[in-house]
């Protein structure tokens, strides 16, 4: 029997298991126990996809009988991520309804995934902040949001009446402050907690293996500038270096935060990237005692010999990463 999560094969030696259900709840329990902590989100034996409802189900199947079970996780911050997504997408819907004010849908649908956009966020902010003031106070208007919708639900009477001009208004109204308090919940998920957006992420990527191309060749022509005094030029191109390292350091943190990227697999120059990335900022150091001292033969030896090698290598793996590891988990 073969068991992979999120596509890689994994060495799983059974123990006392002698069900699918107890394979199933020691992955639960391994992924628990993952930093940061991951949850089961998918489930497909031989072929077959399961739910973790599906339990009965699953413990009738022995395990000489399976010949592959697949697993596909996401850590708190993912499944967190999906959750905002689904509740956009559902308002999406919900103004495509009330656009037509045809209620030939089941009404008790609508009102049910009101109530679980409801309970939705109140999880989402009772996992990550549940005394923080201002997400207390989008939560409130996020419900107030609800309730006035259900209030406008609650004259439909059947199928086939529909709503007053003025209701339907009001109505979208309420969704259009809805998705705005959903924007607000996750751009302060995303500035606080790193909250992974892949779309984000992925052109994040992008963009800074352009701007390494771009200030490589800069960085090669410093050394001219410093005889002919361009001062100010160097000063932003020292700067825009020091920004493209800060951005490297924050990608790498977050890649190694997230246990479906596998950053086991990646390293520069045959060392960690804490080590890695460690002595780059020691030579930024230098750099800038060279700048002060105008000491234009280190700052030329520290941009050809360390800082421009360097950023080919960030270069390089980014661009493995991206290939390799990151477009998988799109």
């Amino acid at each position: 029997m073969d068991i992979y999560i999120n596509n890689e094969k994994m060495n799983f030696e059974l123990e006392s298991e002698k069900n699918c259900l107890d394979i199933v709840n020691a992955i639960i329990d391994f992924a628990a126990g993952s930093t940061p902590q991951h949850f089961i989100t998918k489930i497909i034996i031989d072929g077959s996809e399961y739910s973790l409802a599906d339990e009965e189900k699953m413990k009738k199947s022995k395990i000489d009988s399976i010949k592959e079970i697949k697993f596909e996780t996401q850590d708190l911050y993912e499944v967190t991520n999906l959750s905002i997504n689904q509740i956009e997408d559902f308002l999406k819907l919900l103004t495509q309804i009330f656009n037509k004010n045809n209620w030939d849908i089941s009404i008790i649908k609508v009102i049910d995934s009101i109530n679980w956009m409801k309970r939705g966020i109140e999880q989402i902010i009772n996992i990550f902040a549940p005394k923080n003031s201002y997400l207390k106070e989008q939560e409130k208007l996020f419900n107030e949001n609800c309730e006035n919708i259900l209030g406008v639900i609650s004259k439909i009477k059947s199928s086939k009446d529909s709503l007053k001009d003025c209701d339907v208004k009001k109505s979208l109204n309420y969704i259009k402050e809805m998705k705005d308090i959903i924007n607000n919940i996750k751009n302060w998920l995303i500035k606080t907690y790193r909250l992974p957006d892949n779309k984000v992420i992925f052109s994040d990527i992008e963009q800074l293996i352009v701007n390494i191309d771009n200030i490589i060749p800069k960085l090669e022509n410093v050394p001219v500038l410093f005889q002919t005094g361009e001062d100010k030029v160097i000063m932003q191109i020292i700067q825009s270096l020091t920004d493209i390292l800060e951005k490297s350091i924050n990608l790498f943190v977050l890649f190694k935060e997230s246990l479906r990227i596998h950053m086991d697999k990646f390293t520069v120059k045959e060392v960690s990237f804490e080590e890695f990335f460690k002595t780059i900022t020691e030579h930024l150091k230098q750099l800038m005692d060279a700048m002060r001292n105008n000491d234009s033969v280190m700052v030329g030896d520290l941009l050809e010999y360390e800082f421009v090698p360097n950023l080919e290598e960030i270069e390089n793996i980014l661009i493995k990463i991206k290939d390799e590891a990151f477009e998988k988990i799109n």
